[in-house]
C-alpha cells in the first residue's frame, strides 16, 4: 500500500507547509509504533522522466500512538504531520479535515501481511484463505492509490467500495 503524508488546515495556518521532504522534517510528527518502520524515510516520487527516490532521517515523533486511527484523529486535531495509505484518510480529506503534503511525494510502501503458524505445508483451507485475501486486495481500488491520485479520484466522485 502506498503511503503519504497528511496535516490539517488549522496546522497548516499556523505552520507553512513544506515544499521538499527536508523541509517536512522541521515539522512537527506524529508517530504510530511500528516495529519495521527503521530510522530512515524512503520518499519516491515520479517526475517527467524518471523516478527520483531519497532517503530522510526519520523524525522524532511529537506524539505516538499504537493505532492509525488514533494518529489520524491527531492529525486532525492539528497536532502535526501524519503518515498513512490514501484508504486510511479518505474520510478526513473528503470531509476537508485533512489536506495532503507533498502529494507528489510516497513514503515508500506498507506491506499488508497475513500471519499464520509457520508449517512445512499449509492446510488447503488456509492456502485458499491466504490466496482469496491476495486477490482481494490486489482488485481492491483504494488500496492501490497513491496519495497524488487519492484525492482526484475522489473528487471524481469514485467512491472507495
Amino acid at each position: 500500500m502506498h503511503r503519504g503524508l497528511y496535516a490539517s488546515p488549522a496546522y497548516l495556518d499556523d505552520h507553512p507547509a513544506p515544499r521538499t521532504p527536508t523541509e517536512a522534517l522541521a515539522h512537527r510528527w506524529i508517530g504510530r509504533l511500528q516495529g519495521s518502520e527503521g530510522r530512515v524515510l524512503r520518499w519516491e516520487t515520479t517526475g517527467a522522466v524518471a523516478v527520483e527516490m531519497i532517503e530522510t532521517p526519520r523524525p522524532a515523533p511529537s506524539i505516538t500512538f499504537n493505532e492509525g486511527e488514533a494518529a489520524v484523529a491527531a492529525s486532525v486535531a492539528g497536532l502535526g504531520l501524519v503518515i498513512a495509505p490514501p484508504f486510511a484518510v479518505e474520510d478526513p480529506v473528503r470531509r476537508g479535515q485533512l489536506t495532503p503534503v507533498l502529494p507528489a511525494w510516497q513514503l515508500g510502501r506498507s506491506a499488508l501481511s497475513v500471519v499464520y503458524p509457520s508449517q512445512r505445508h499449509l492446510s488447503p483451507r488456509l492456502r485458499g484463505f491466504v490466496d482469496w485475501i491476495d486477490g482481494v486486495v490486489r482488485q481492491h481500488p483504494s488500496l492501490a492509490l497513491t496519495p497524488e491520485a487519492a484525492p482526484r479520484r475522489w473528487a471524481a466522485g469514485a467512491a472507495s467500495p
